[in-house]
């Protein structure tokens, strides 16, 4: 707020004096749009979303200030047994701001900009108030503006690479798949604040989501990402019957898989090779998901421990071979056994853990002995790229 005032306040003085208009509410409205394009850059990295409401309201709310709130102000210092008028004016101002920051559909996600993308901004910013009184300029500059912030707030649709992140969710799990230039966005897990992660990355809906099972650390974000993205198919496990689970089925549509499923997303495939058949003991009916990414095979295990394991292996044996392995269970010594870790045979590993959390997690010591193993305790985001021959880990 000190930084937004401030920043506001140094617009309006240096640029003010160019604004030569006499009608006090037109005058406004050009005022707090310059306002909003100040501070754009801020609210953009601090929330990665702006409403395009706040353009059309924000002049209201000034004029609300001026000719109601200031002067009820006043008014109490004289008479200060008028307090419940402020009261009814403050409720006013509270219900509105509540009632216009519901209606997403005018909200955007934009995601955050960079230092570059910042000091480009802020250069077309000063050349279009420098040039506000000559018209062809101000347009240009305008033009410009618009193409830039179109380009920057949609940068997705400029990557040519799969991705997976890996964000680094505390002790939970969230990974985010993308494929190349903004064709679609599947998410395995959500928990904690995903949402900002998602929001940060510029990601506007969620084709697909994996709930691998129906633990707190795996799905708690649910109804939020509801509120904030579009989230076309979810899916959970069949054998999974935890009670968050099936409070989230009387609310949702949510499709449940098993061994043998099989999903084409596009240019992904996804084999379902778990749950084999229901289990006591509720991790073990987590889903386990086999994605072929562009040729990269990649295996998320959920939070499986070594009775499911078994049974996988007992099953698929050598199928069971991946690139990259999503250690179950947050890298716990009663999951990923030796025999479960030489049929996957990964070349890297990624472990989703909180930085020094209650369980101690990771200490299976066979999964920590093994090179090139990542963990979000440590490394915070891990993404890796894939296309075509073109592979990199970034940490």
């Amino acid at each position: 707020s000190f930084i937004l005032s401030f920043l506001v306040s140094f617009v309006i003085i240096i640029f003010g004096r160019e604004i030569k208009i006499n009608n006090k509410i037109i005058k406004t409205y050009i005022v707090s749009f310059v306002a909003f394009l100040s501070t754009t850059p801020i609210i953009i990295n601090v929330n990665y979303e702006i409403n395009l409401l706040s353009i059309l309201c924000g002049p209201l709310y000034v004029l609300y200030f001026e000719l109601i709130l200031y002067p009820a102000t006043l008014l109490l210092m004289v008479i200060p047994q008028l307090s419940f008028i402020l009261d009814y004016v403050f409720i006013f101002f509270k219900y509105t701001i509540h009632l216009l920051s519901e209606m997403r559909f005018f909200t955007i996600i934009t995601g955050n900009m960079s230092h570059l993308g910042i000091f480009i901004y802020y250069g077309l910013l000063y050349f279009t108030l420098l040039c506000f009184s000559i018209k062809r300029a101000r347009i240009l500059s305008m033009i410009l503006m618009l193409v830039f912030m179109l380009i920057s707030c949609n940068k997705a649709y400029f990557s040519p690479f799969f991705k997976i992140r890996v964000y680094d969710v505390g002790q939970g799990e969230s990974t985010l798949i993308t494929l190349p230039n903004n064709q679609g966005n599947i998410l395995v897990d959500c928990y904690n604040n995903v949402g900002d992660y998602l929001k940060k990355d510029g990601i506007k809906d969620i084709d697909i989501l994996f709930i691998s099972h129906g633990h707190d650390d795996h799905m708690n974000a649910y109804n939020s990402l509801q509120n904030d993205f579009i989230i076309s198919k979810t899916y959970s496990s069949y054998y999974d019957k935890t009670e968050l689970l099936n409070e989230l089925k009387k609310e949702y549509k949510i499709e449940l898989l098993k061994s043998g499923d099989y999903l084409n997303y596009k240019d992904i495939s996804i084999n379902v090779l778990g749950p084999i058949k229901e289990y006591s003991k509720e991790n073990n009916n987590s889903l386990v998901l086999k994605f072929n990414i562009d040729g990269l095979i990649v295996l998320f295990a959920g939070d499986i421990e070594t009775e499911a394991e078994s049974d996988l292996v007992s099953k698929y044996q050598t199928d069971l071979k991946s690139d990259i392995l999503k250690v179950p269970h947050h890298g716990s010594k009663s999951s990923c056994s030796l025999d479960f870790l030489s049929f996957v045979d990964p070349t890297e590993l990624f472990i989703c853990v909180g930085k020094n959390n209650y369980y101690n997690f990771p200490n299976n010591k066979d999964v920590l002995a093994r090179n090139n193993v990542y963990r979000t305790d440590i490394n915070g985001i891990i993404t890796f790229y894939k296309r075509r021959e073109f592979y990199y880990v970034k940490k």
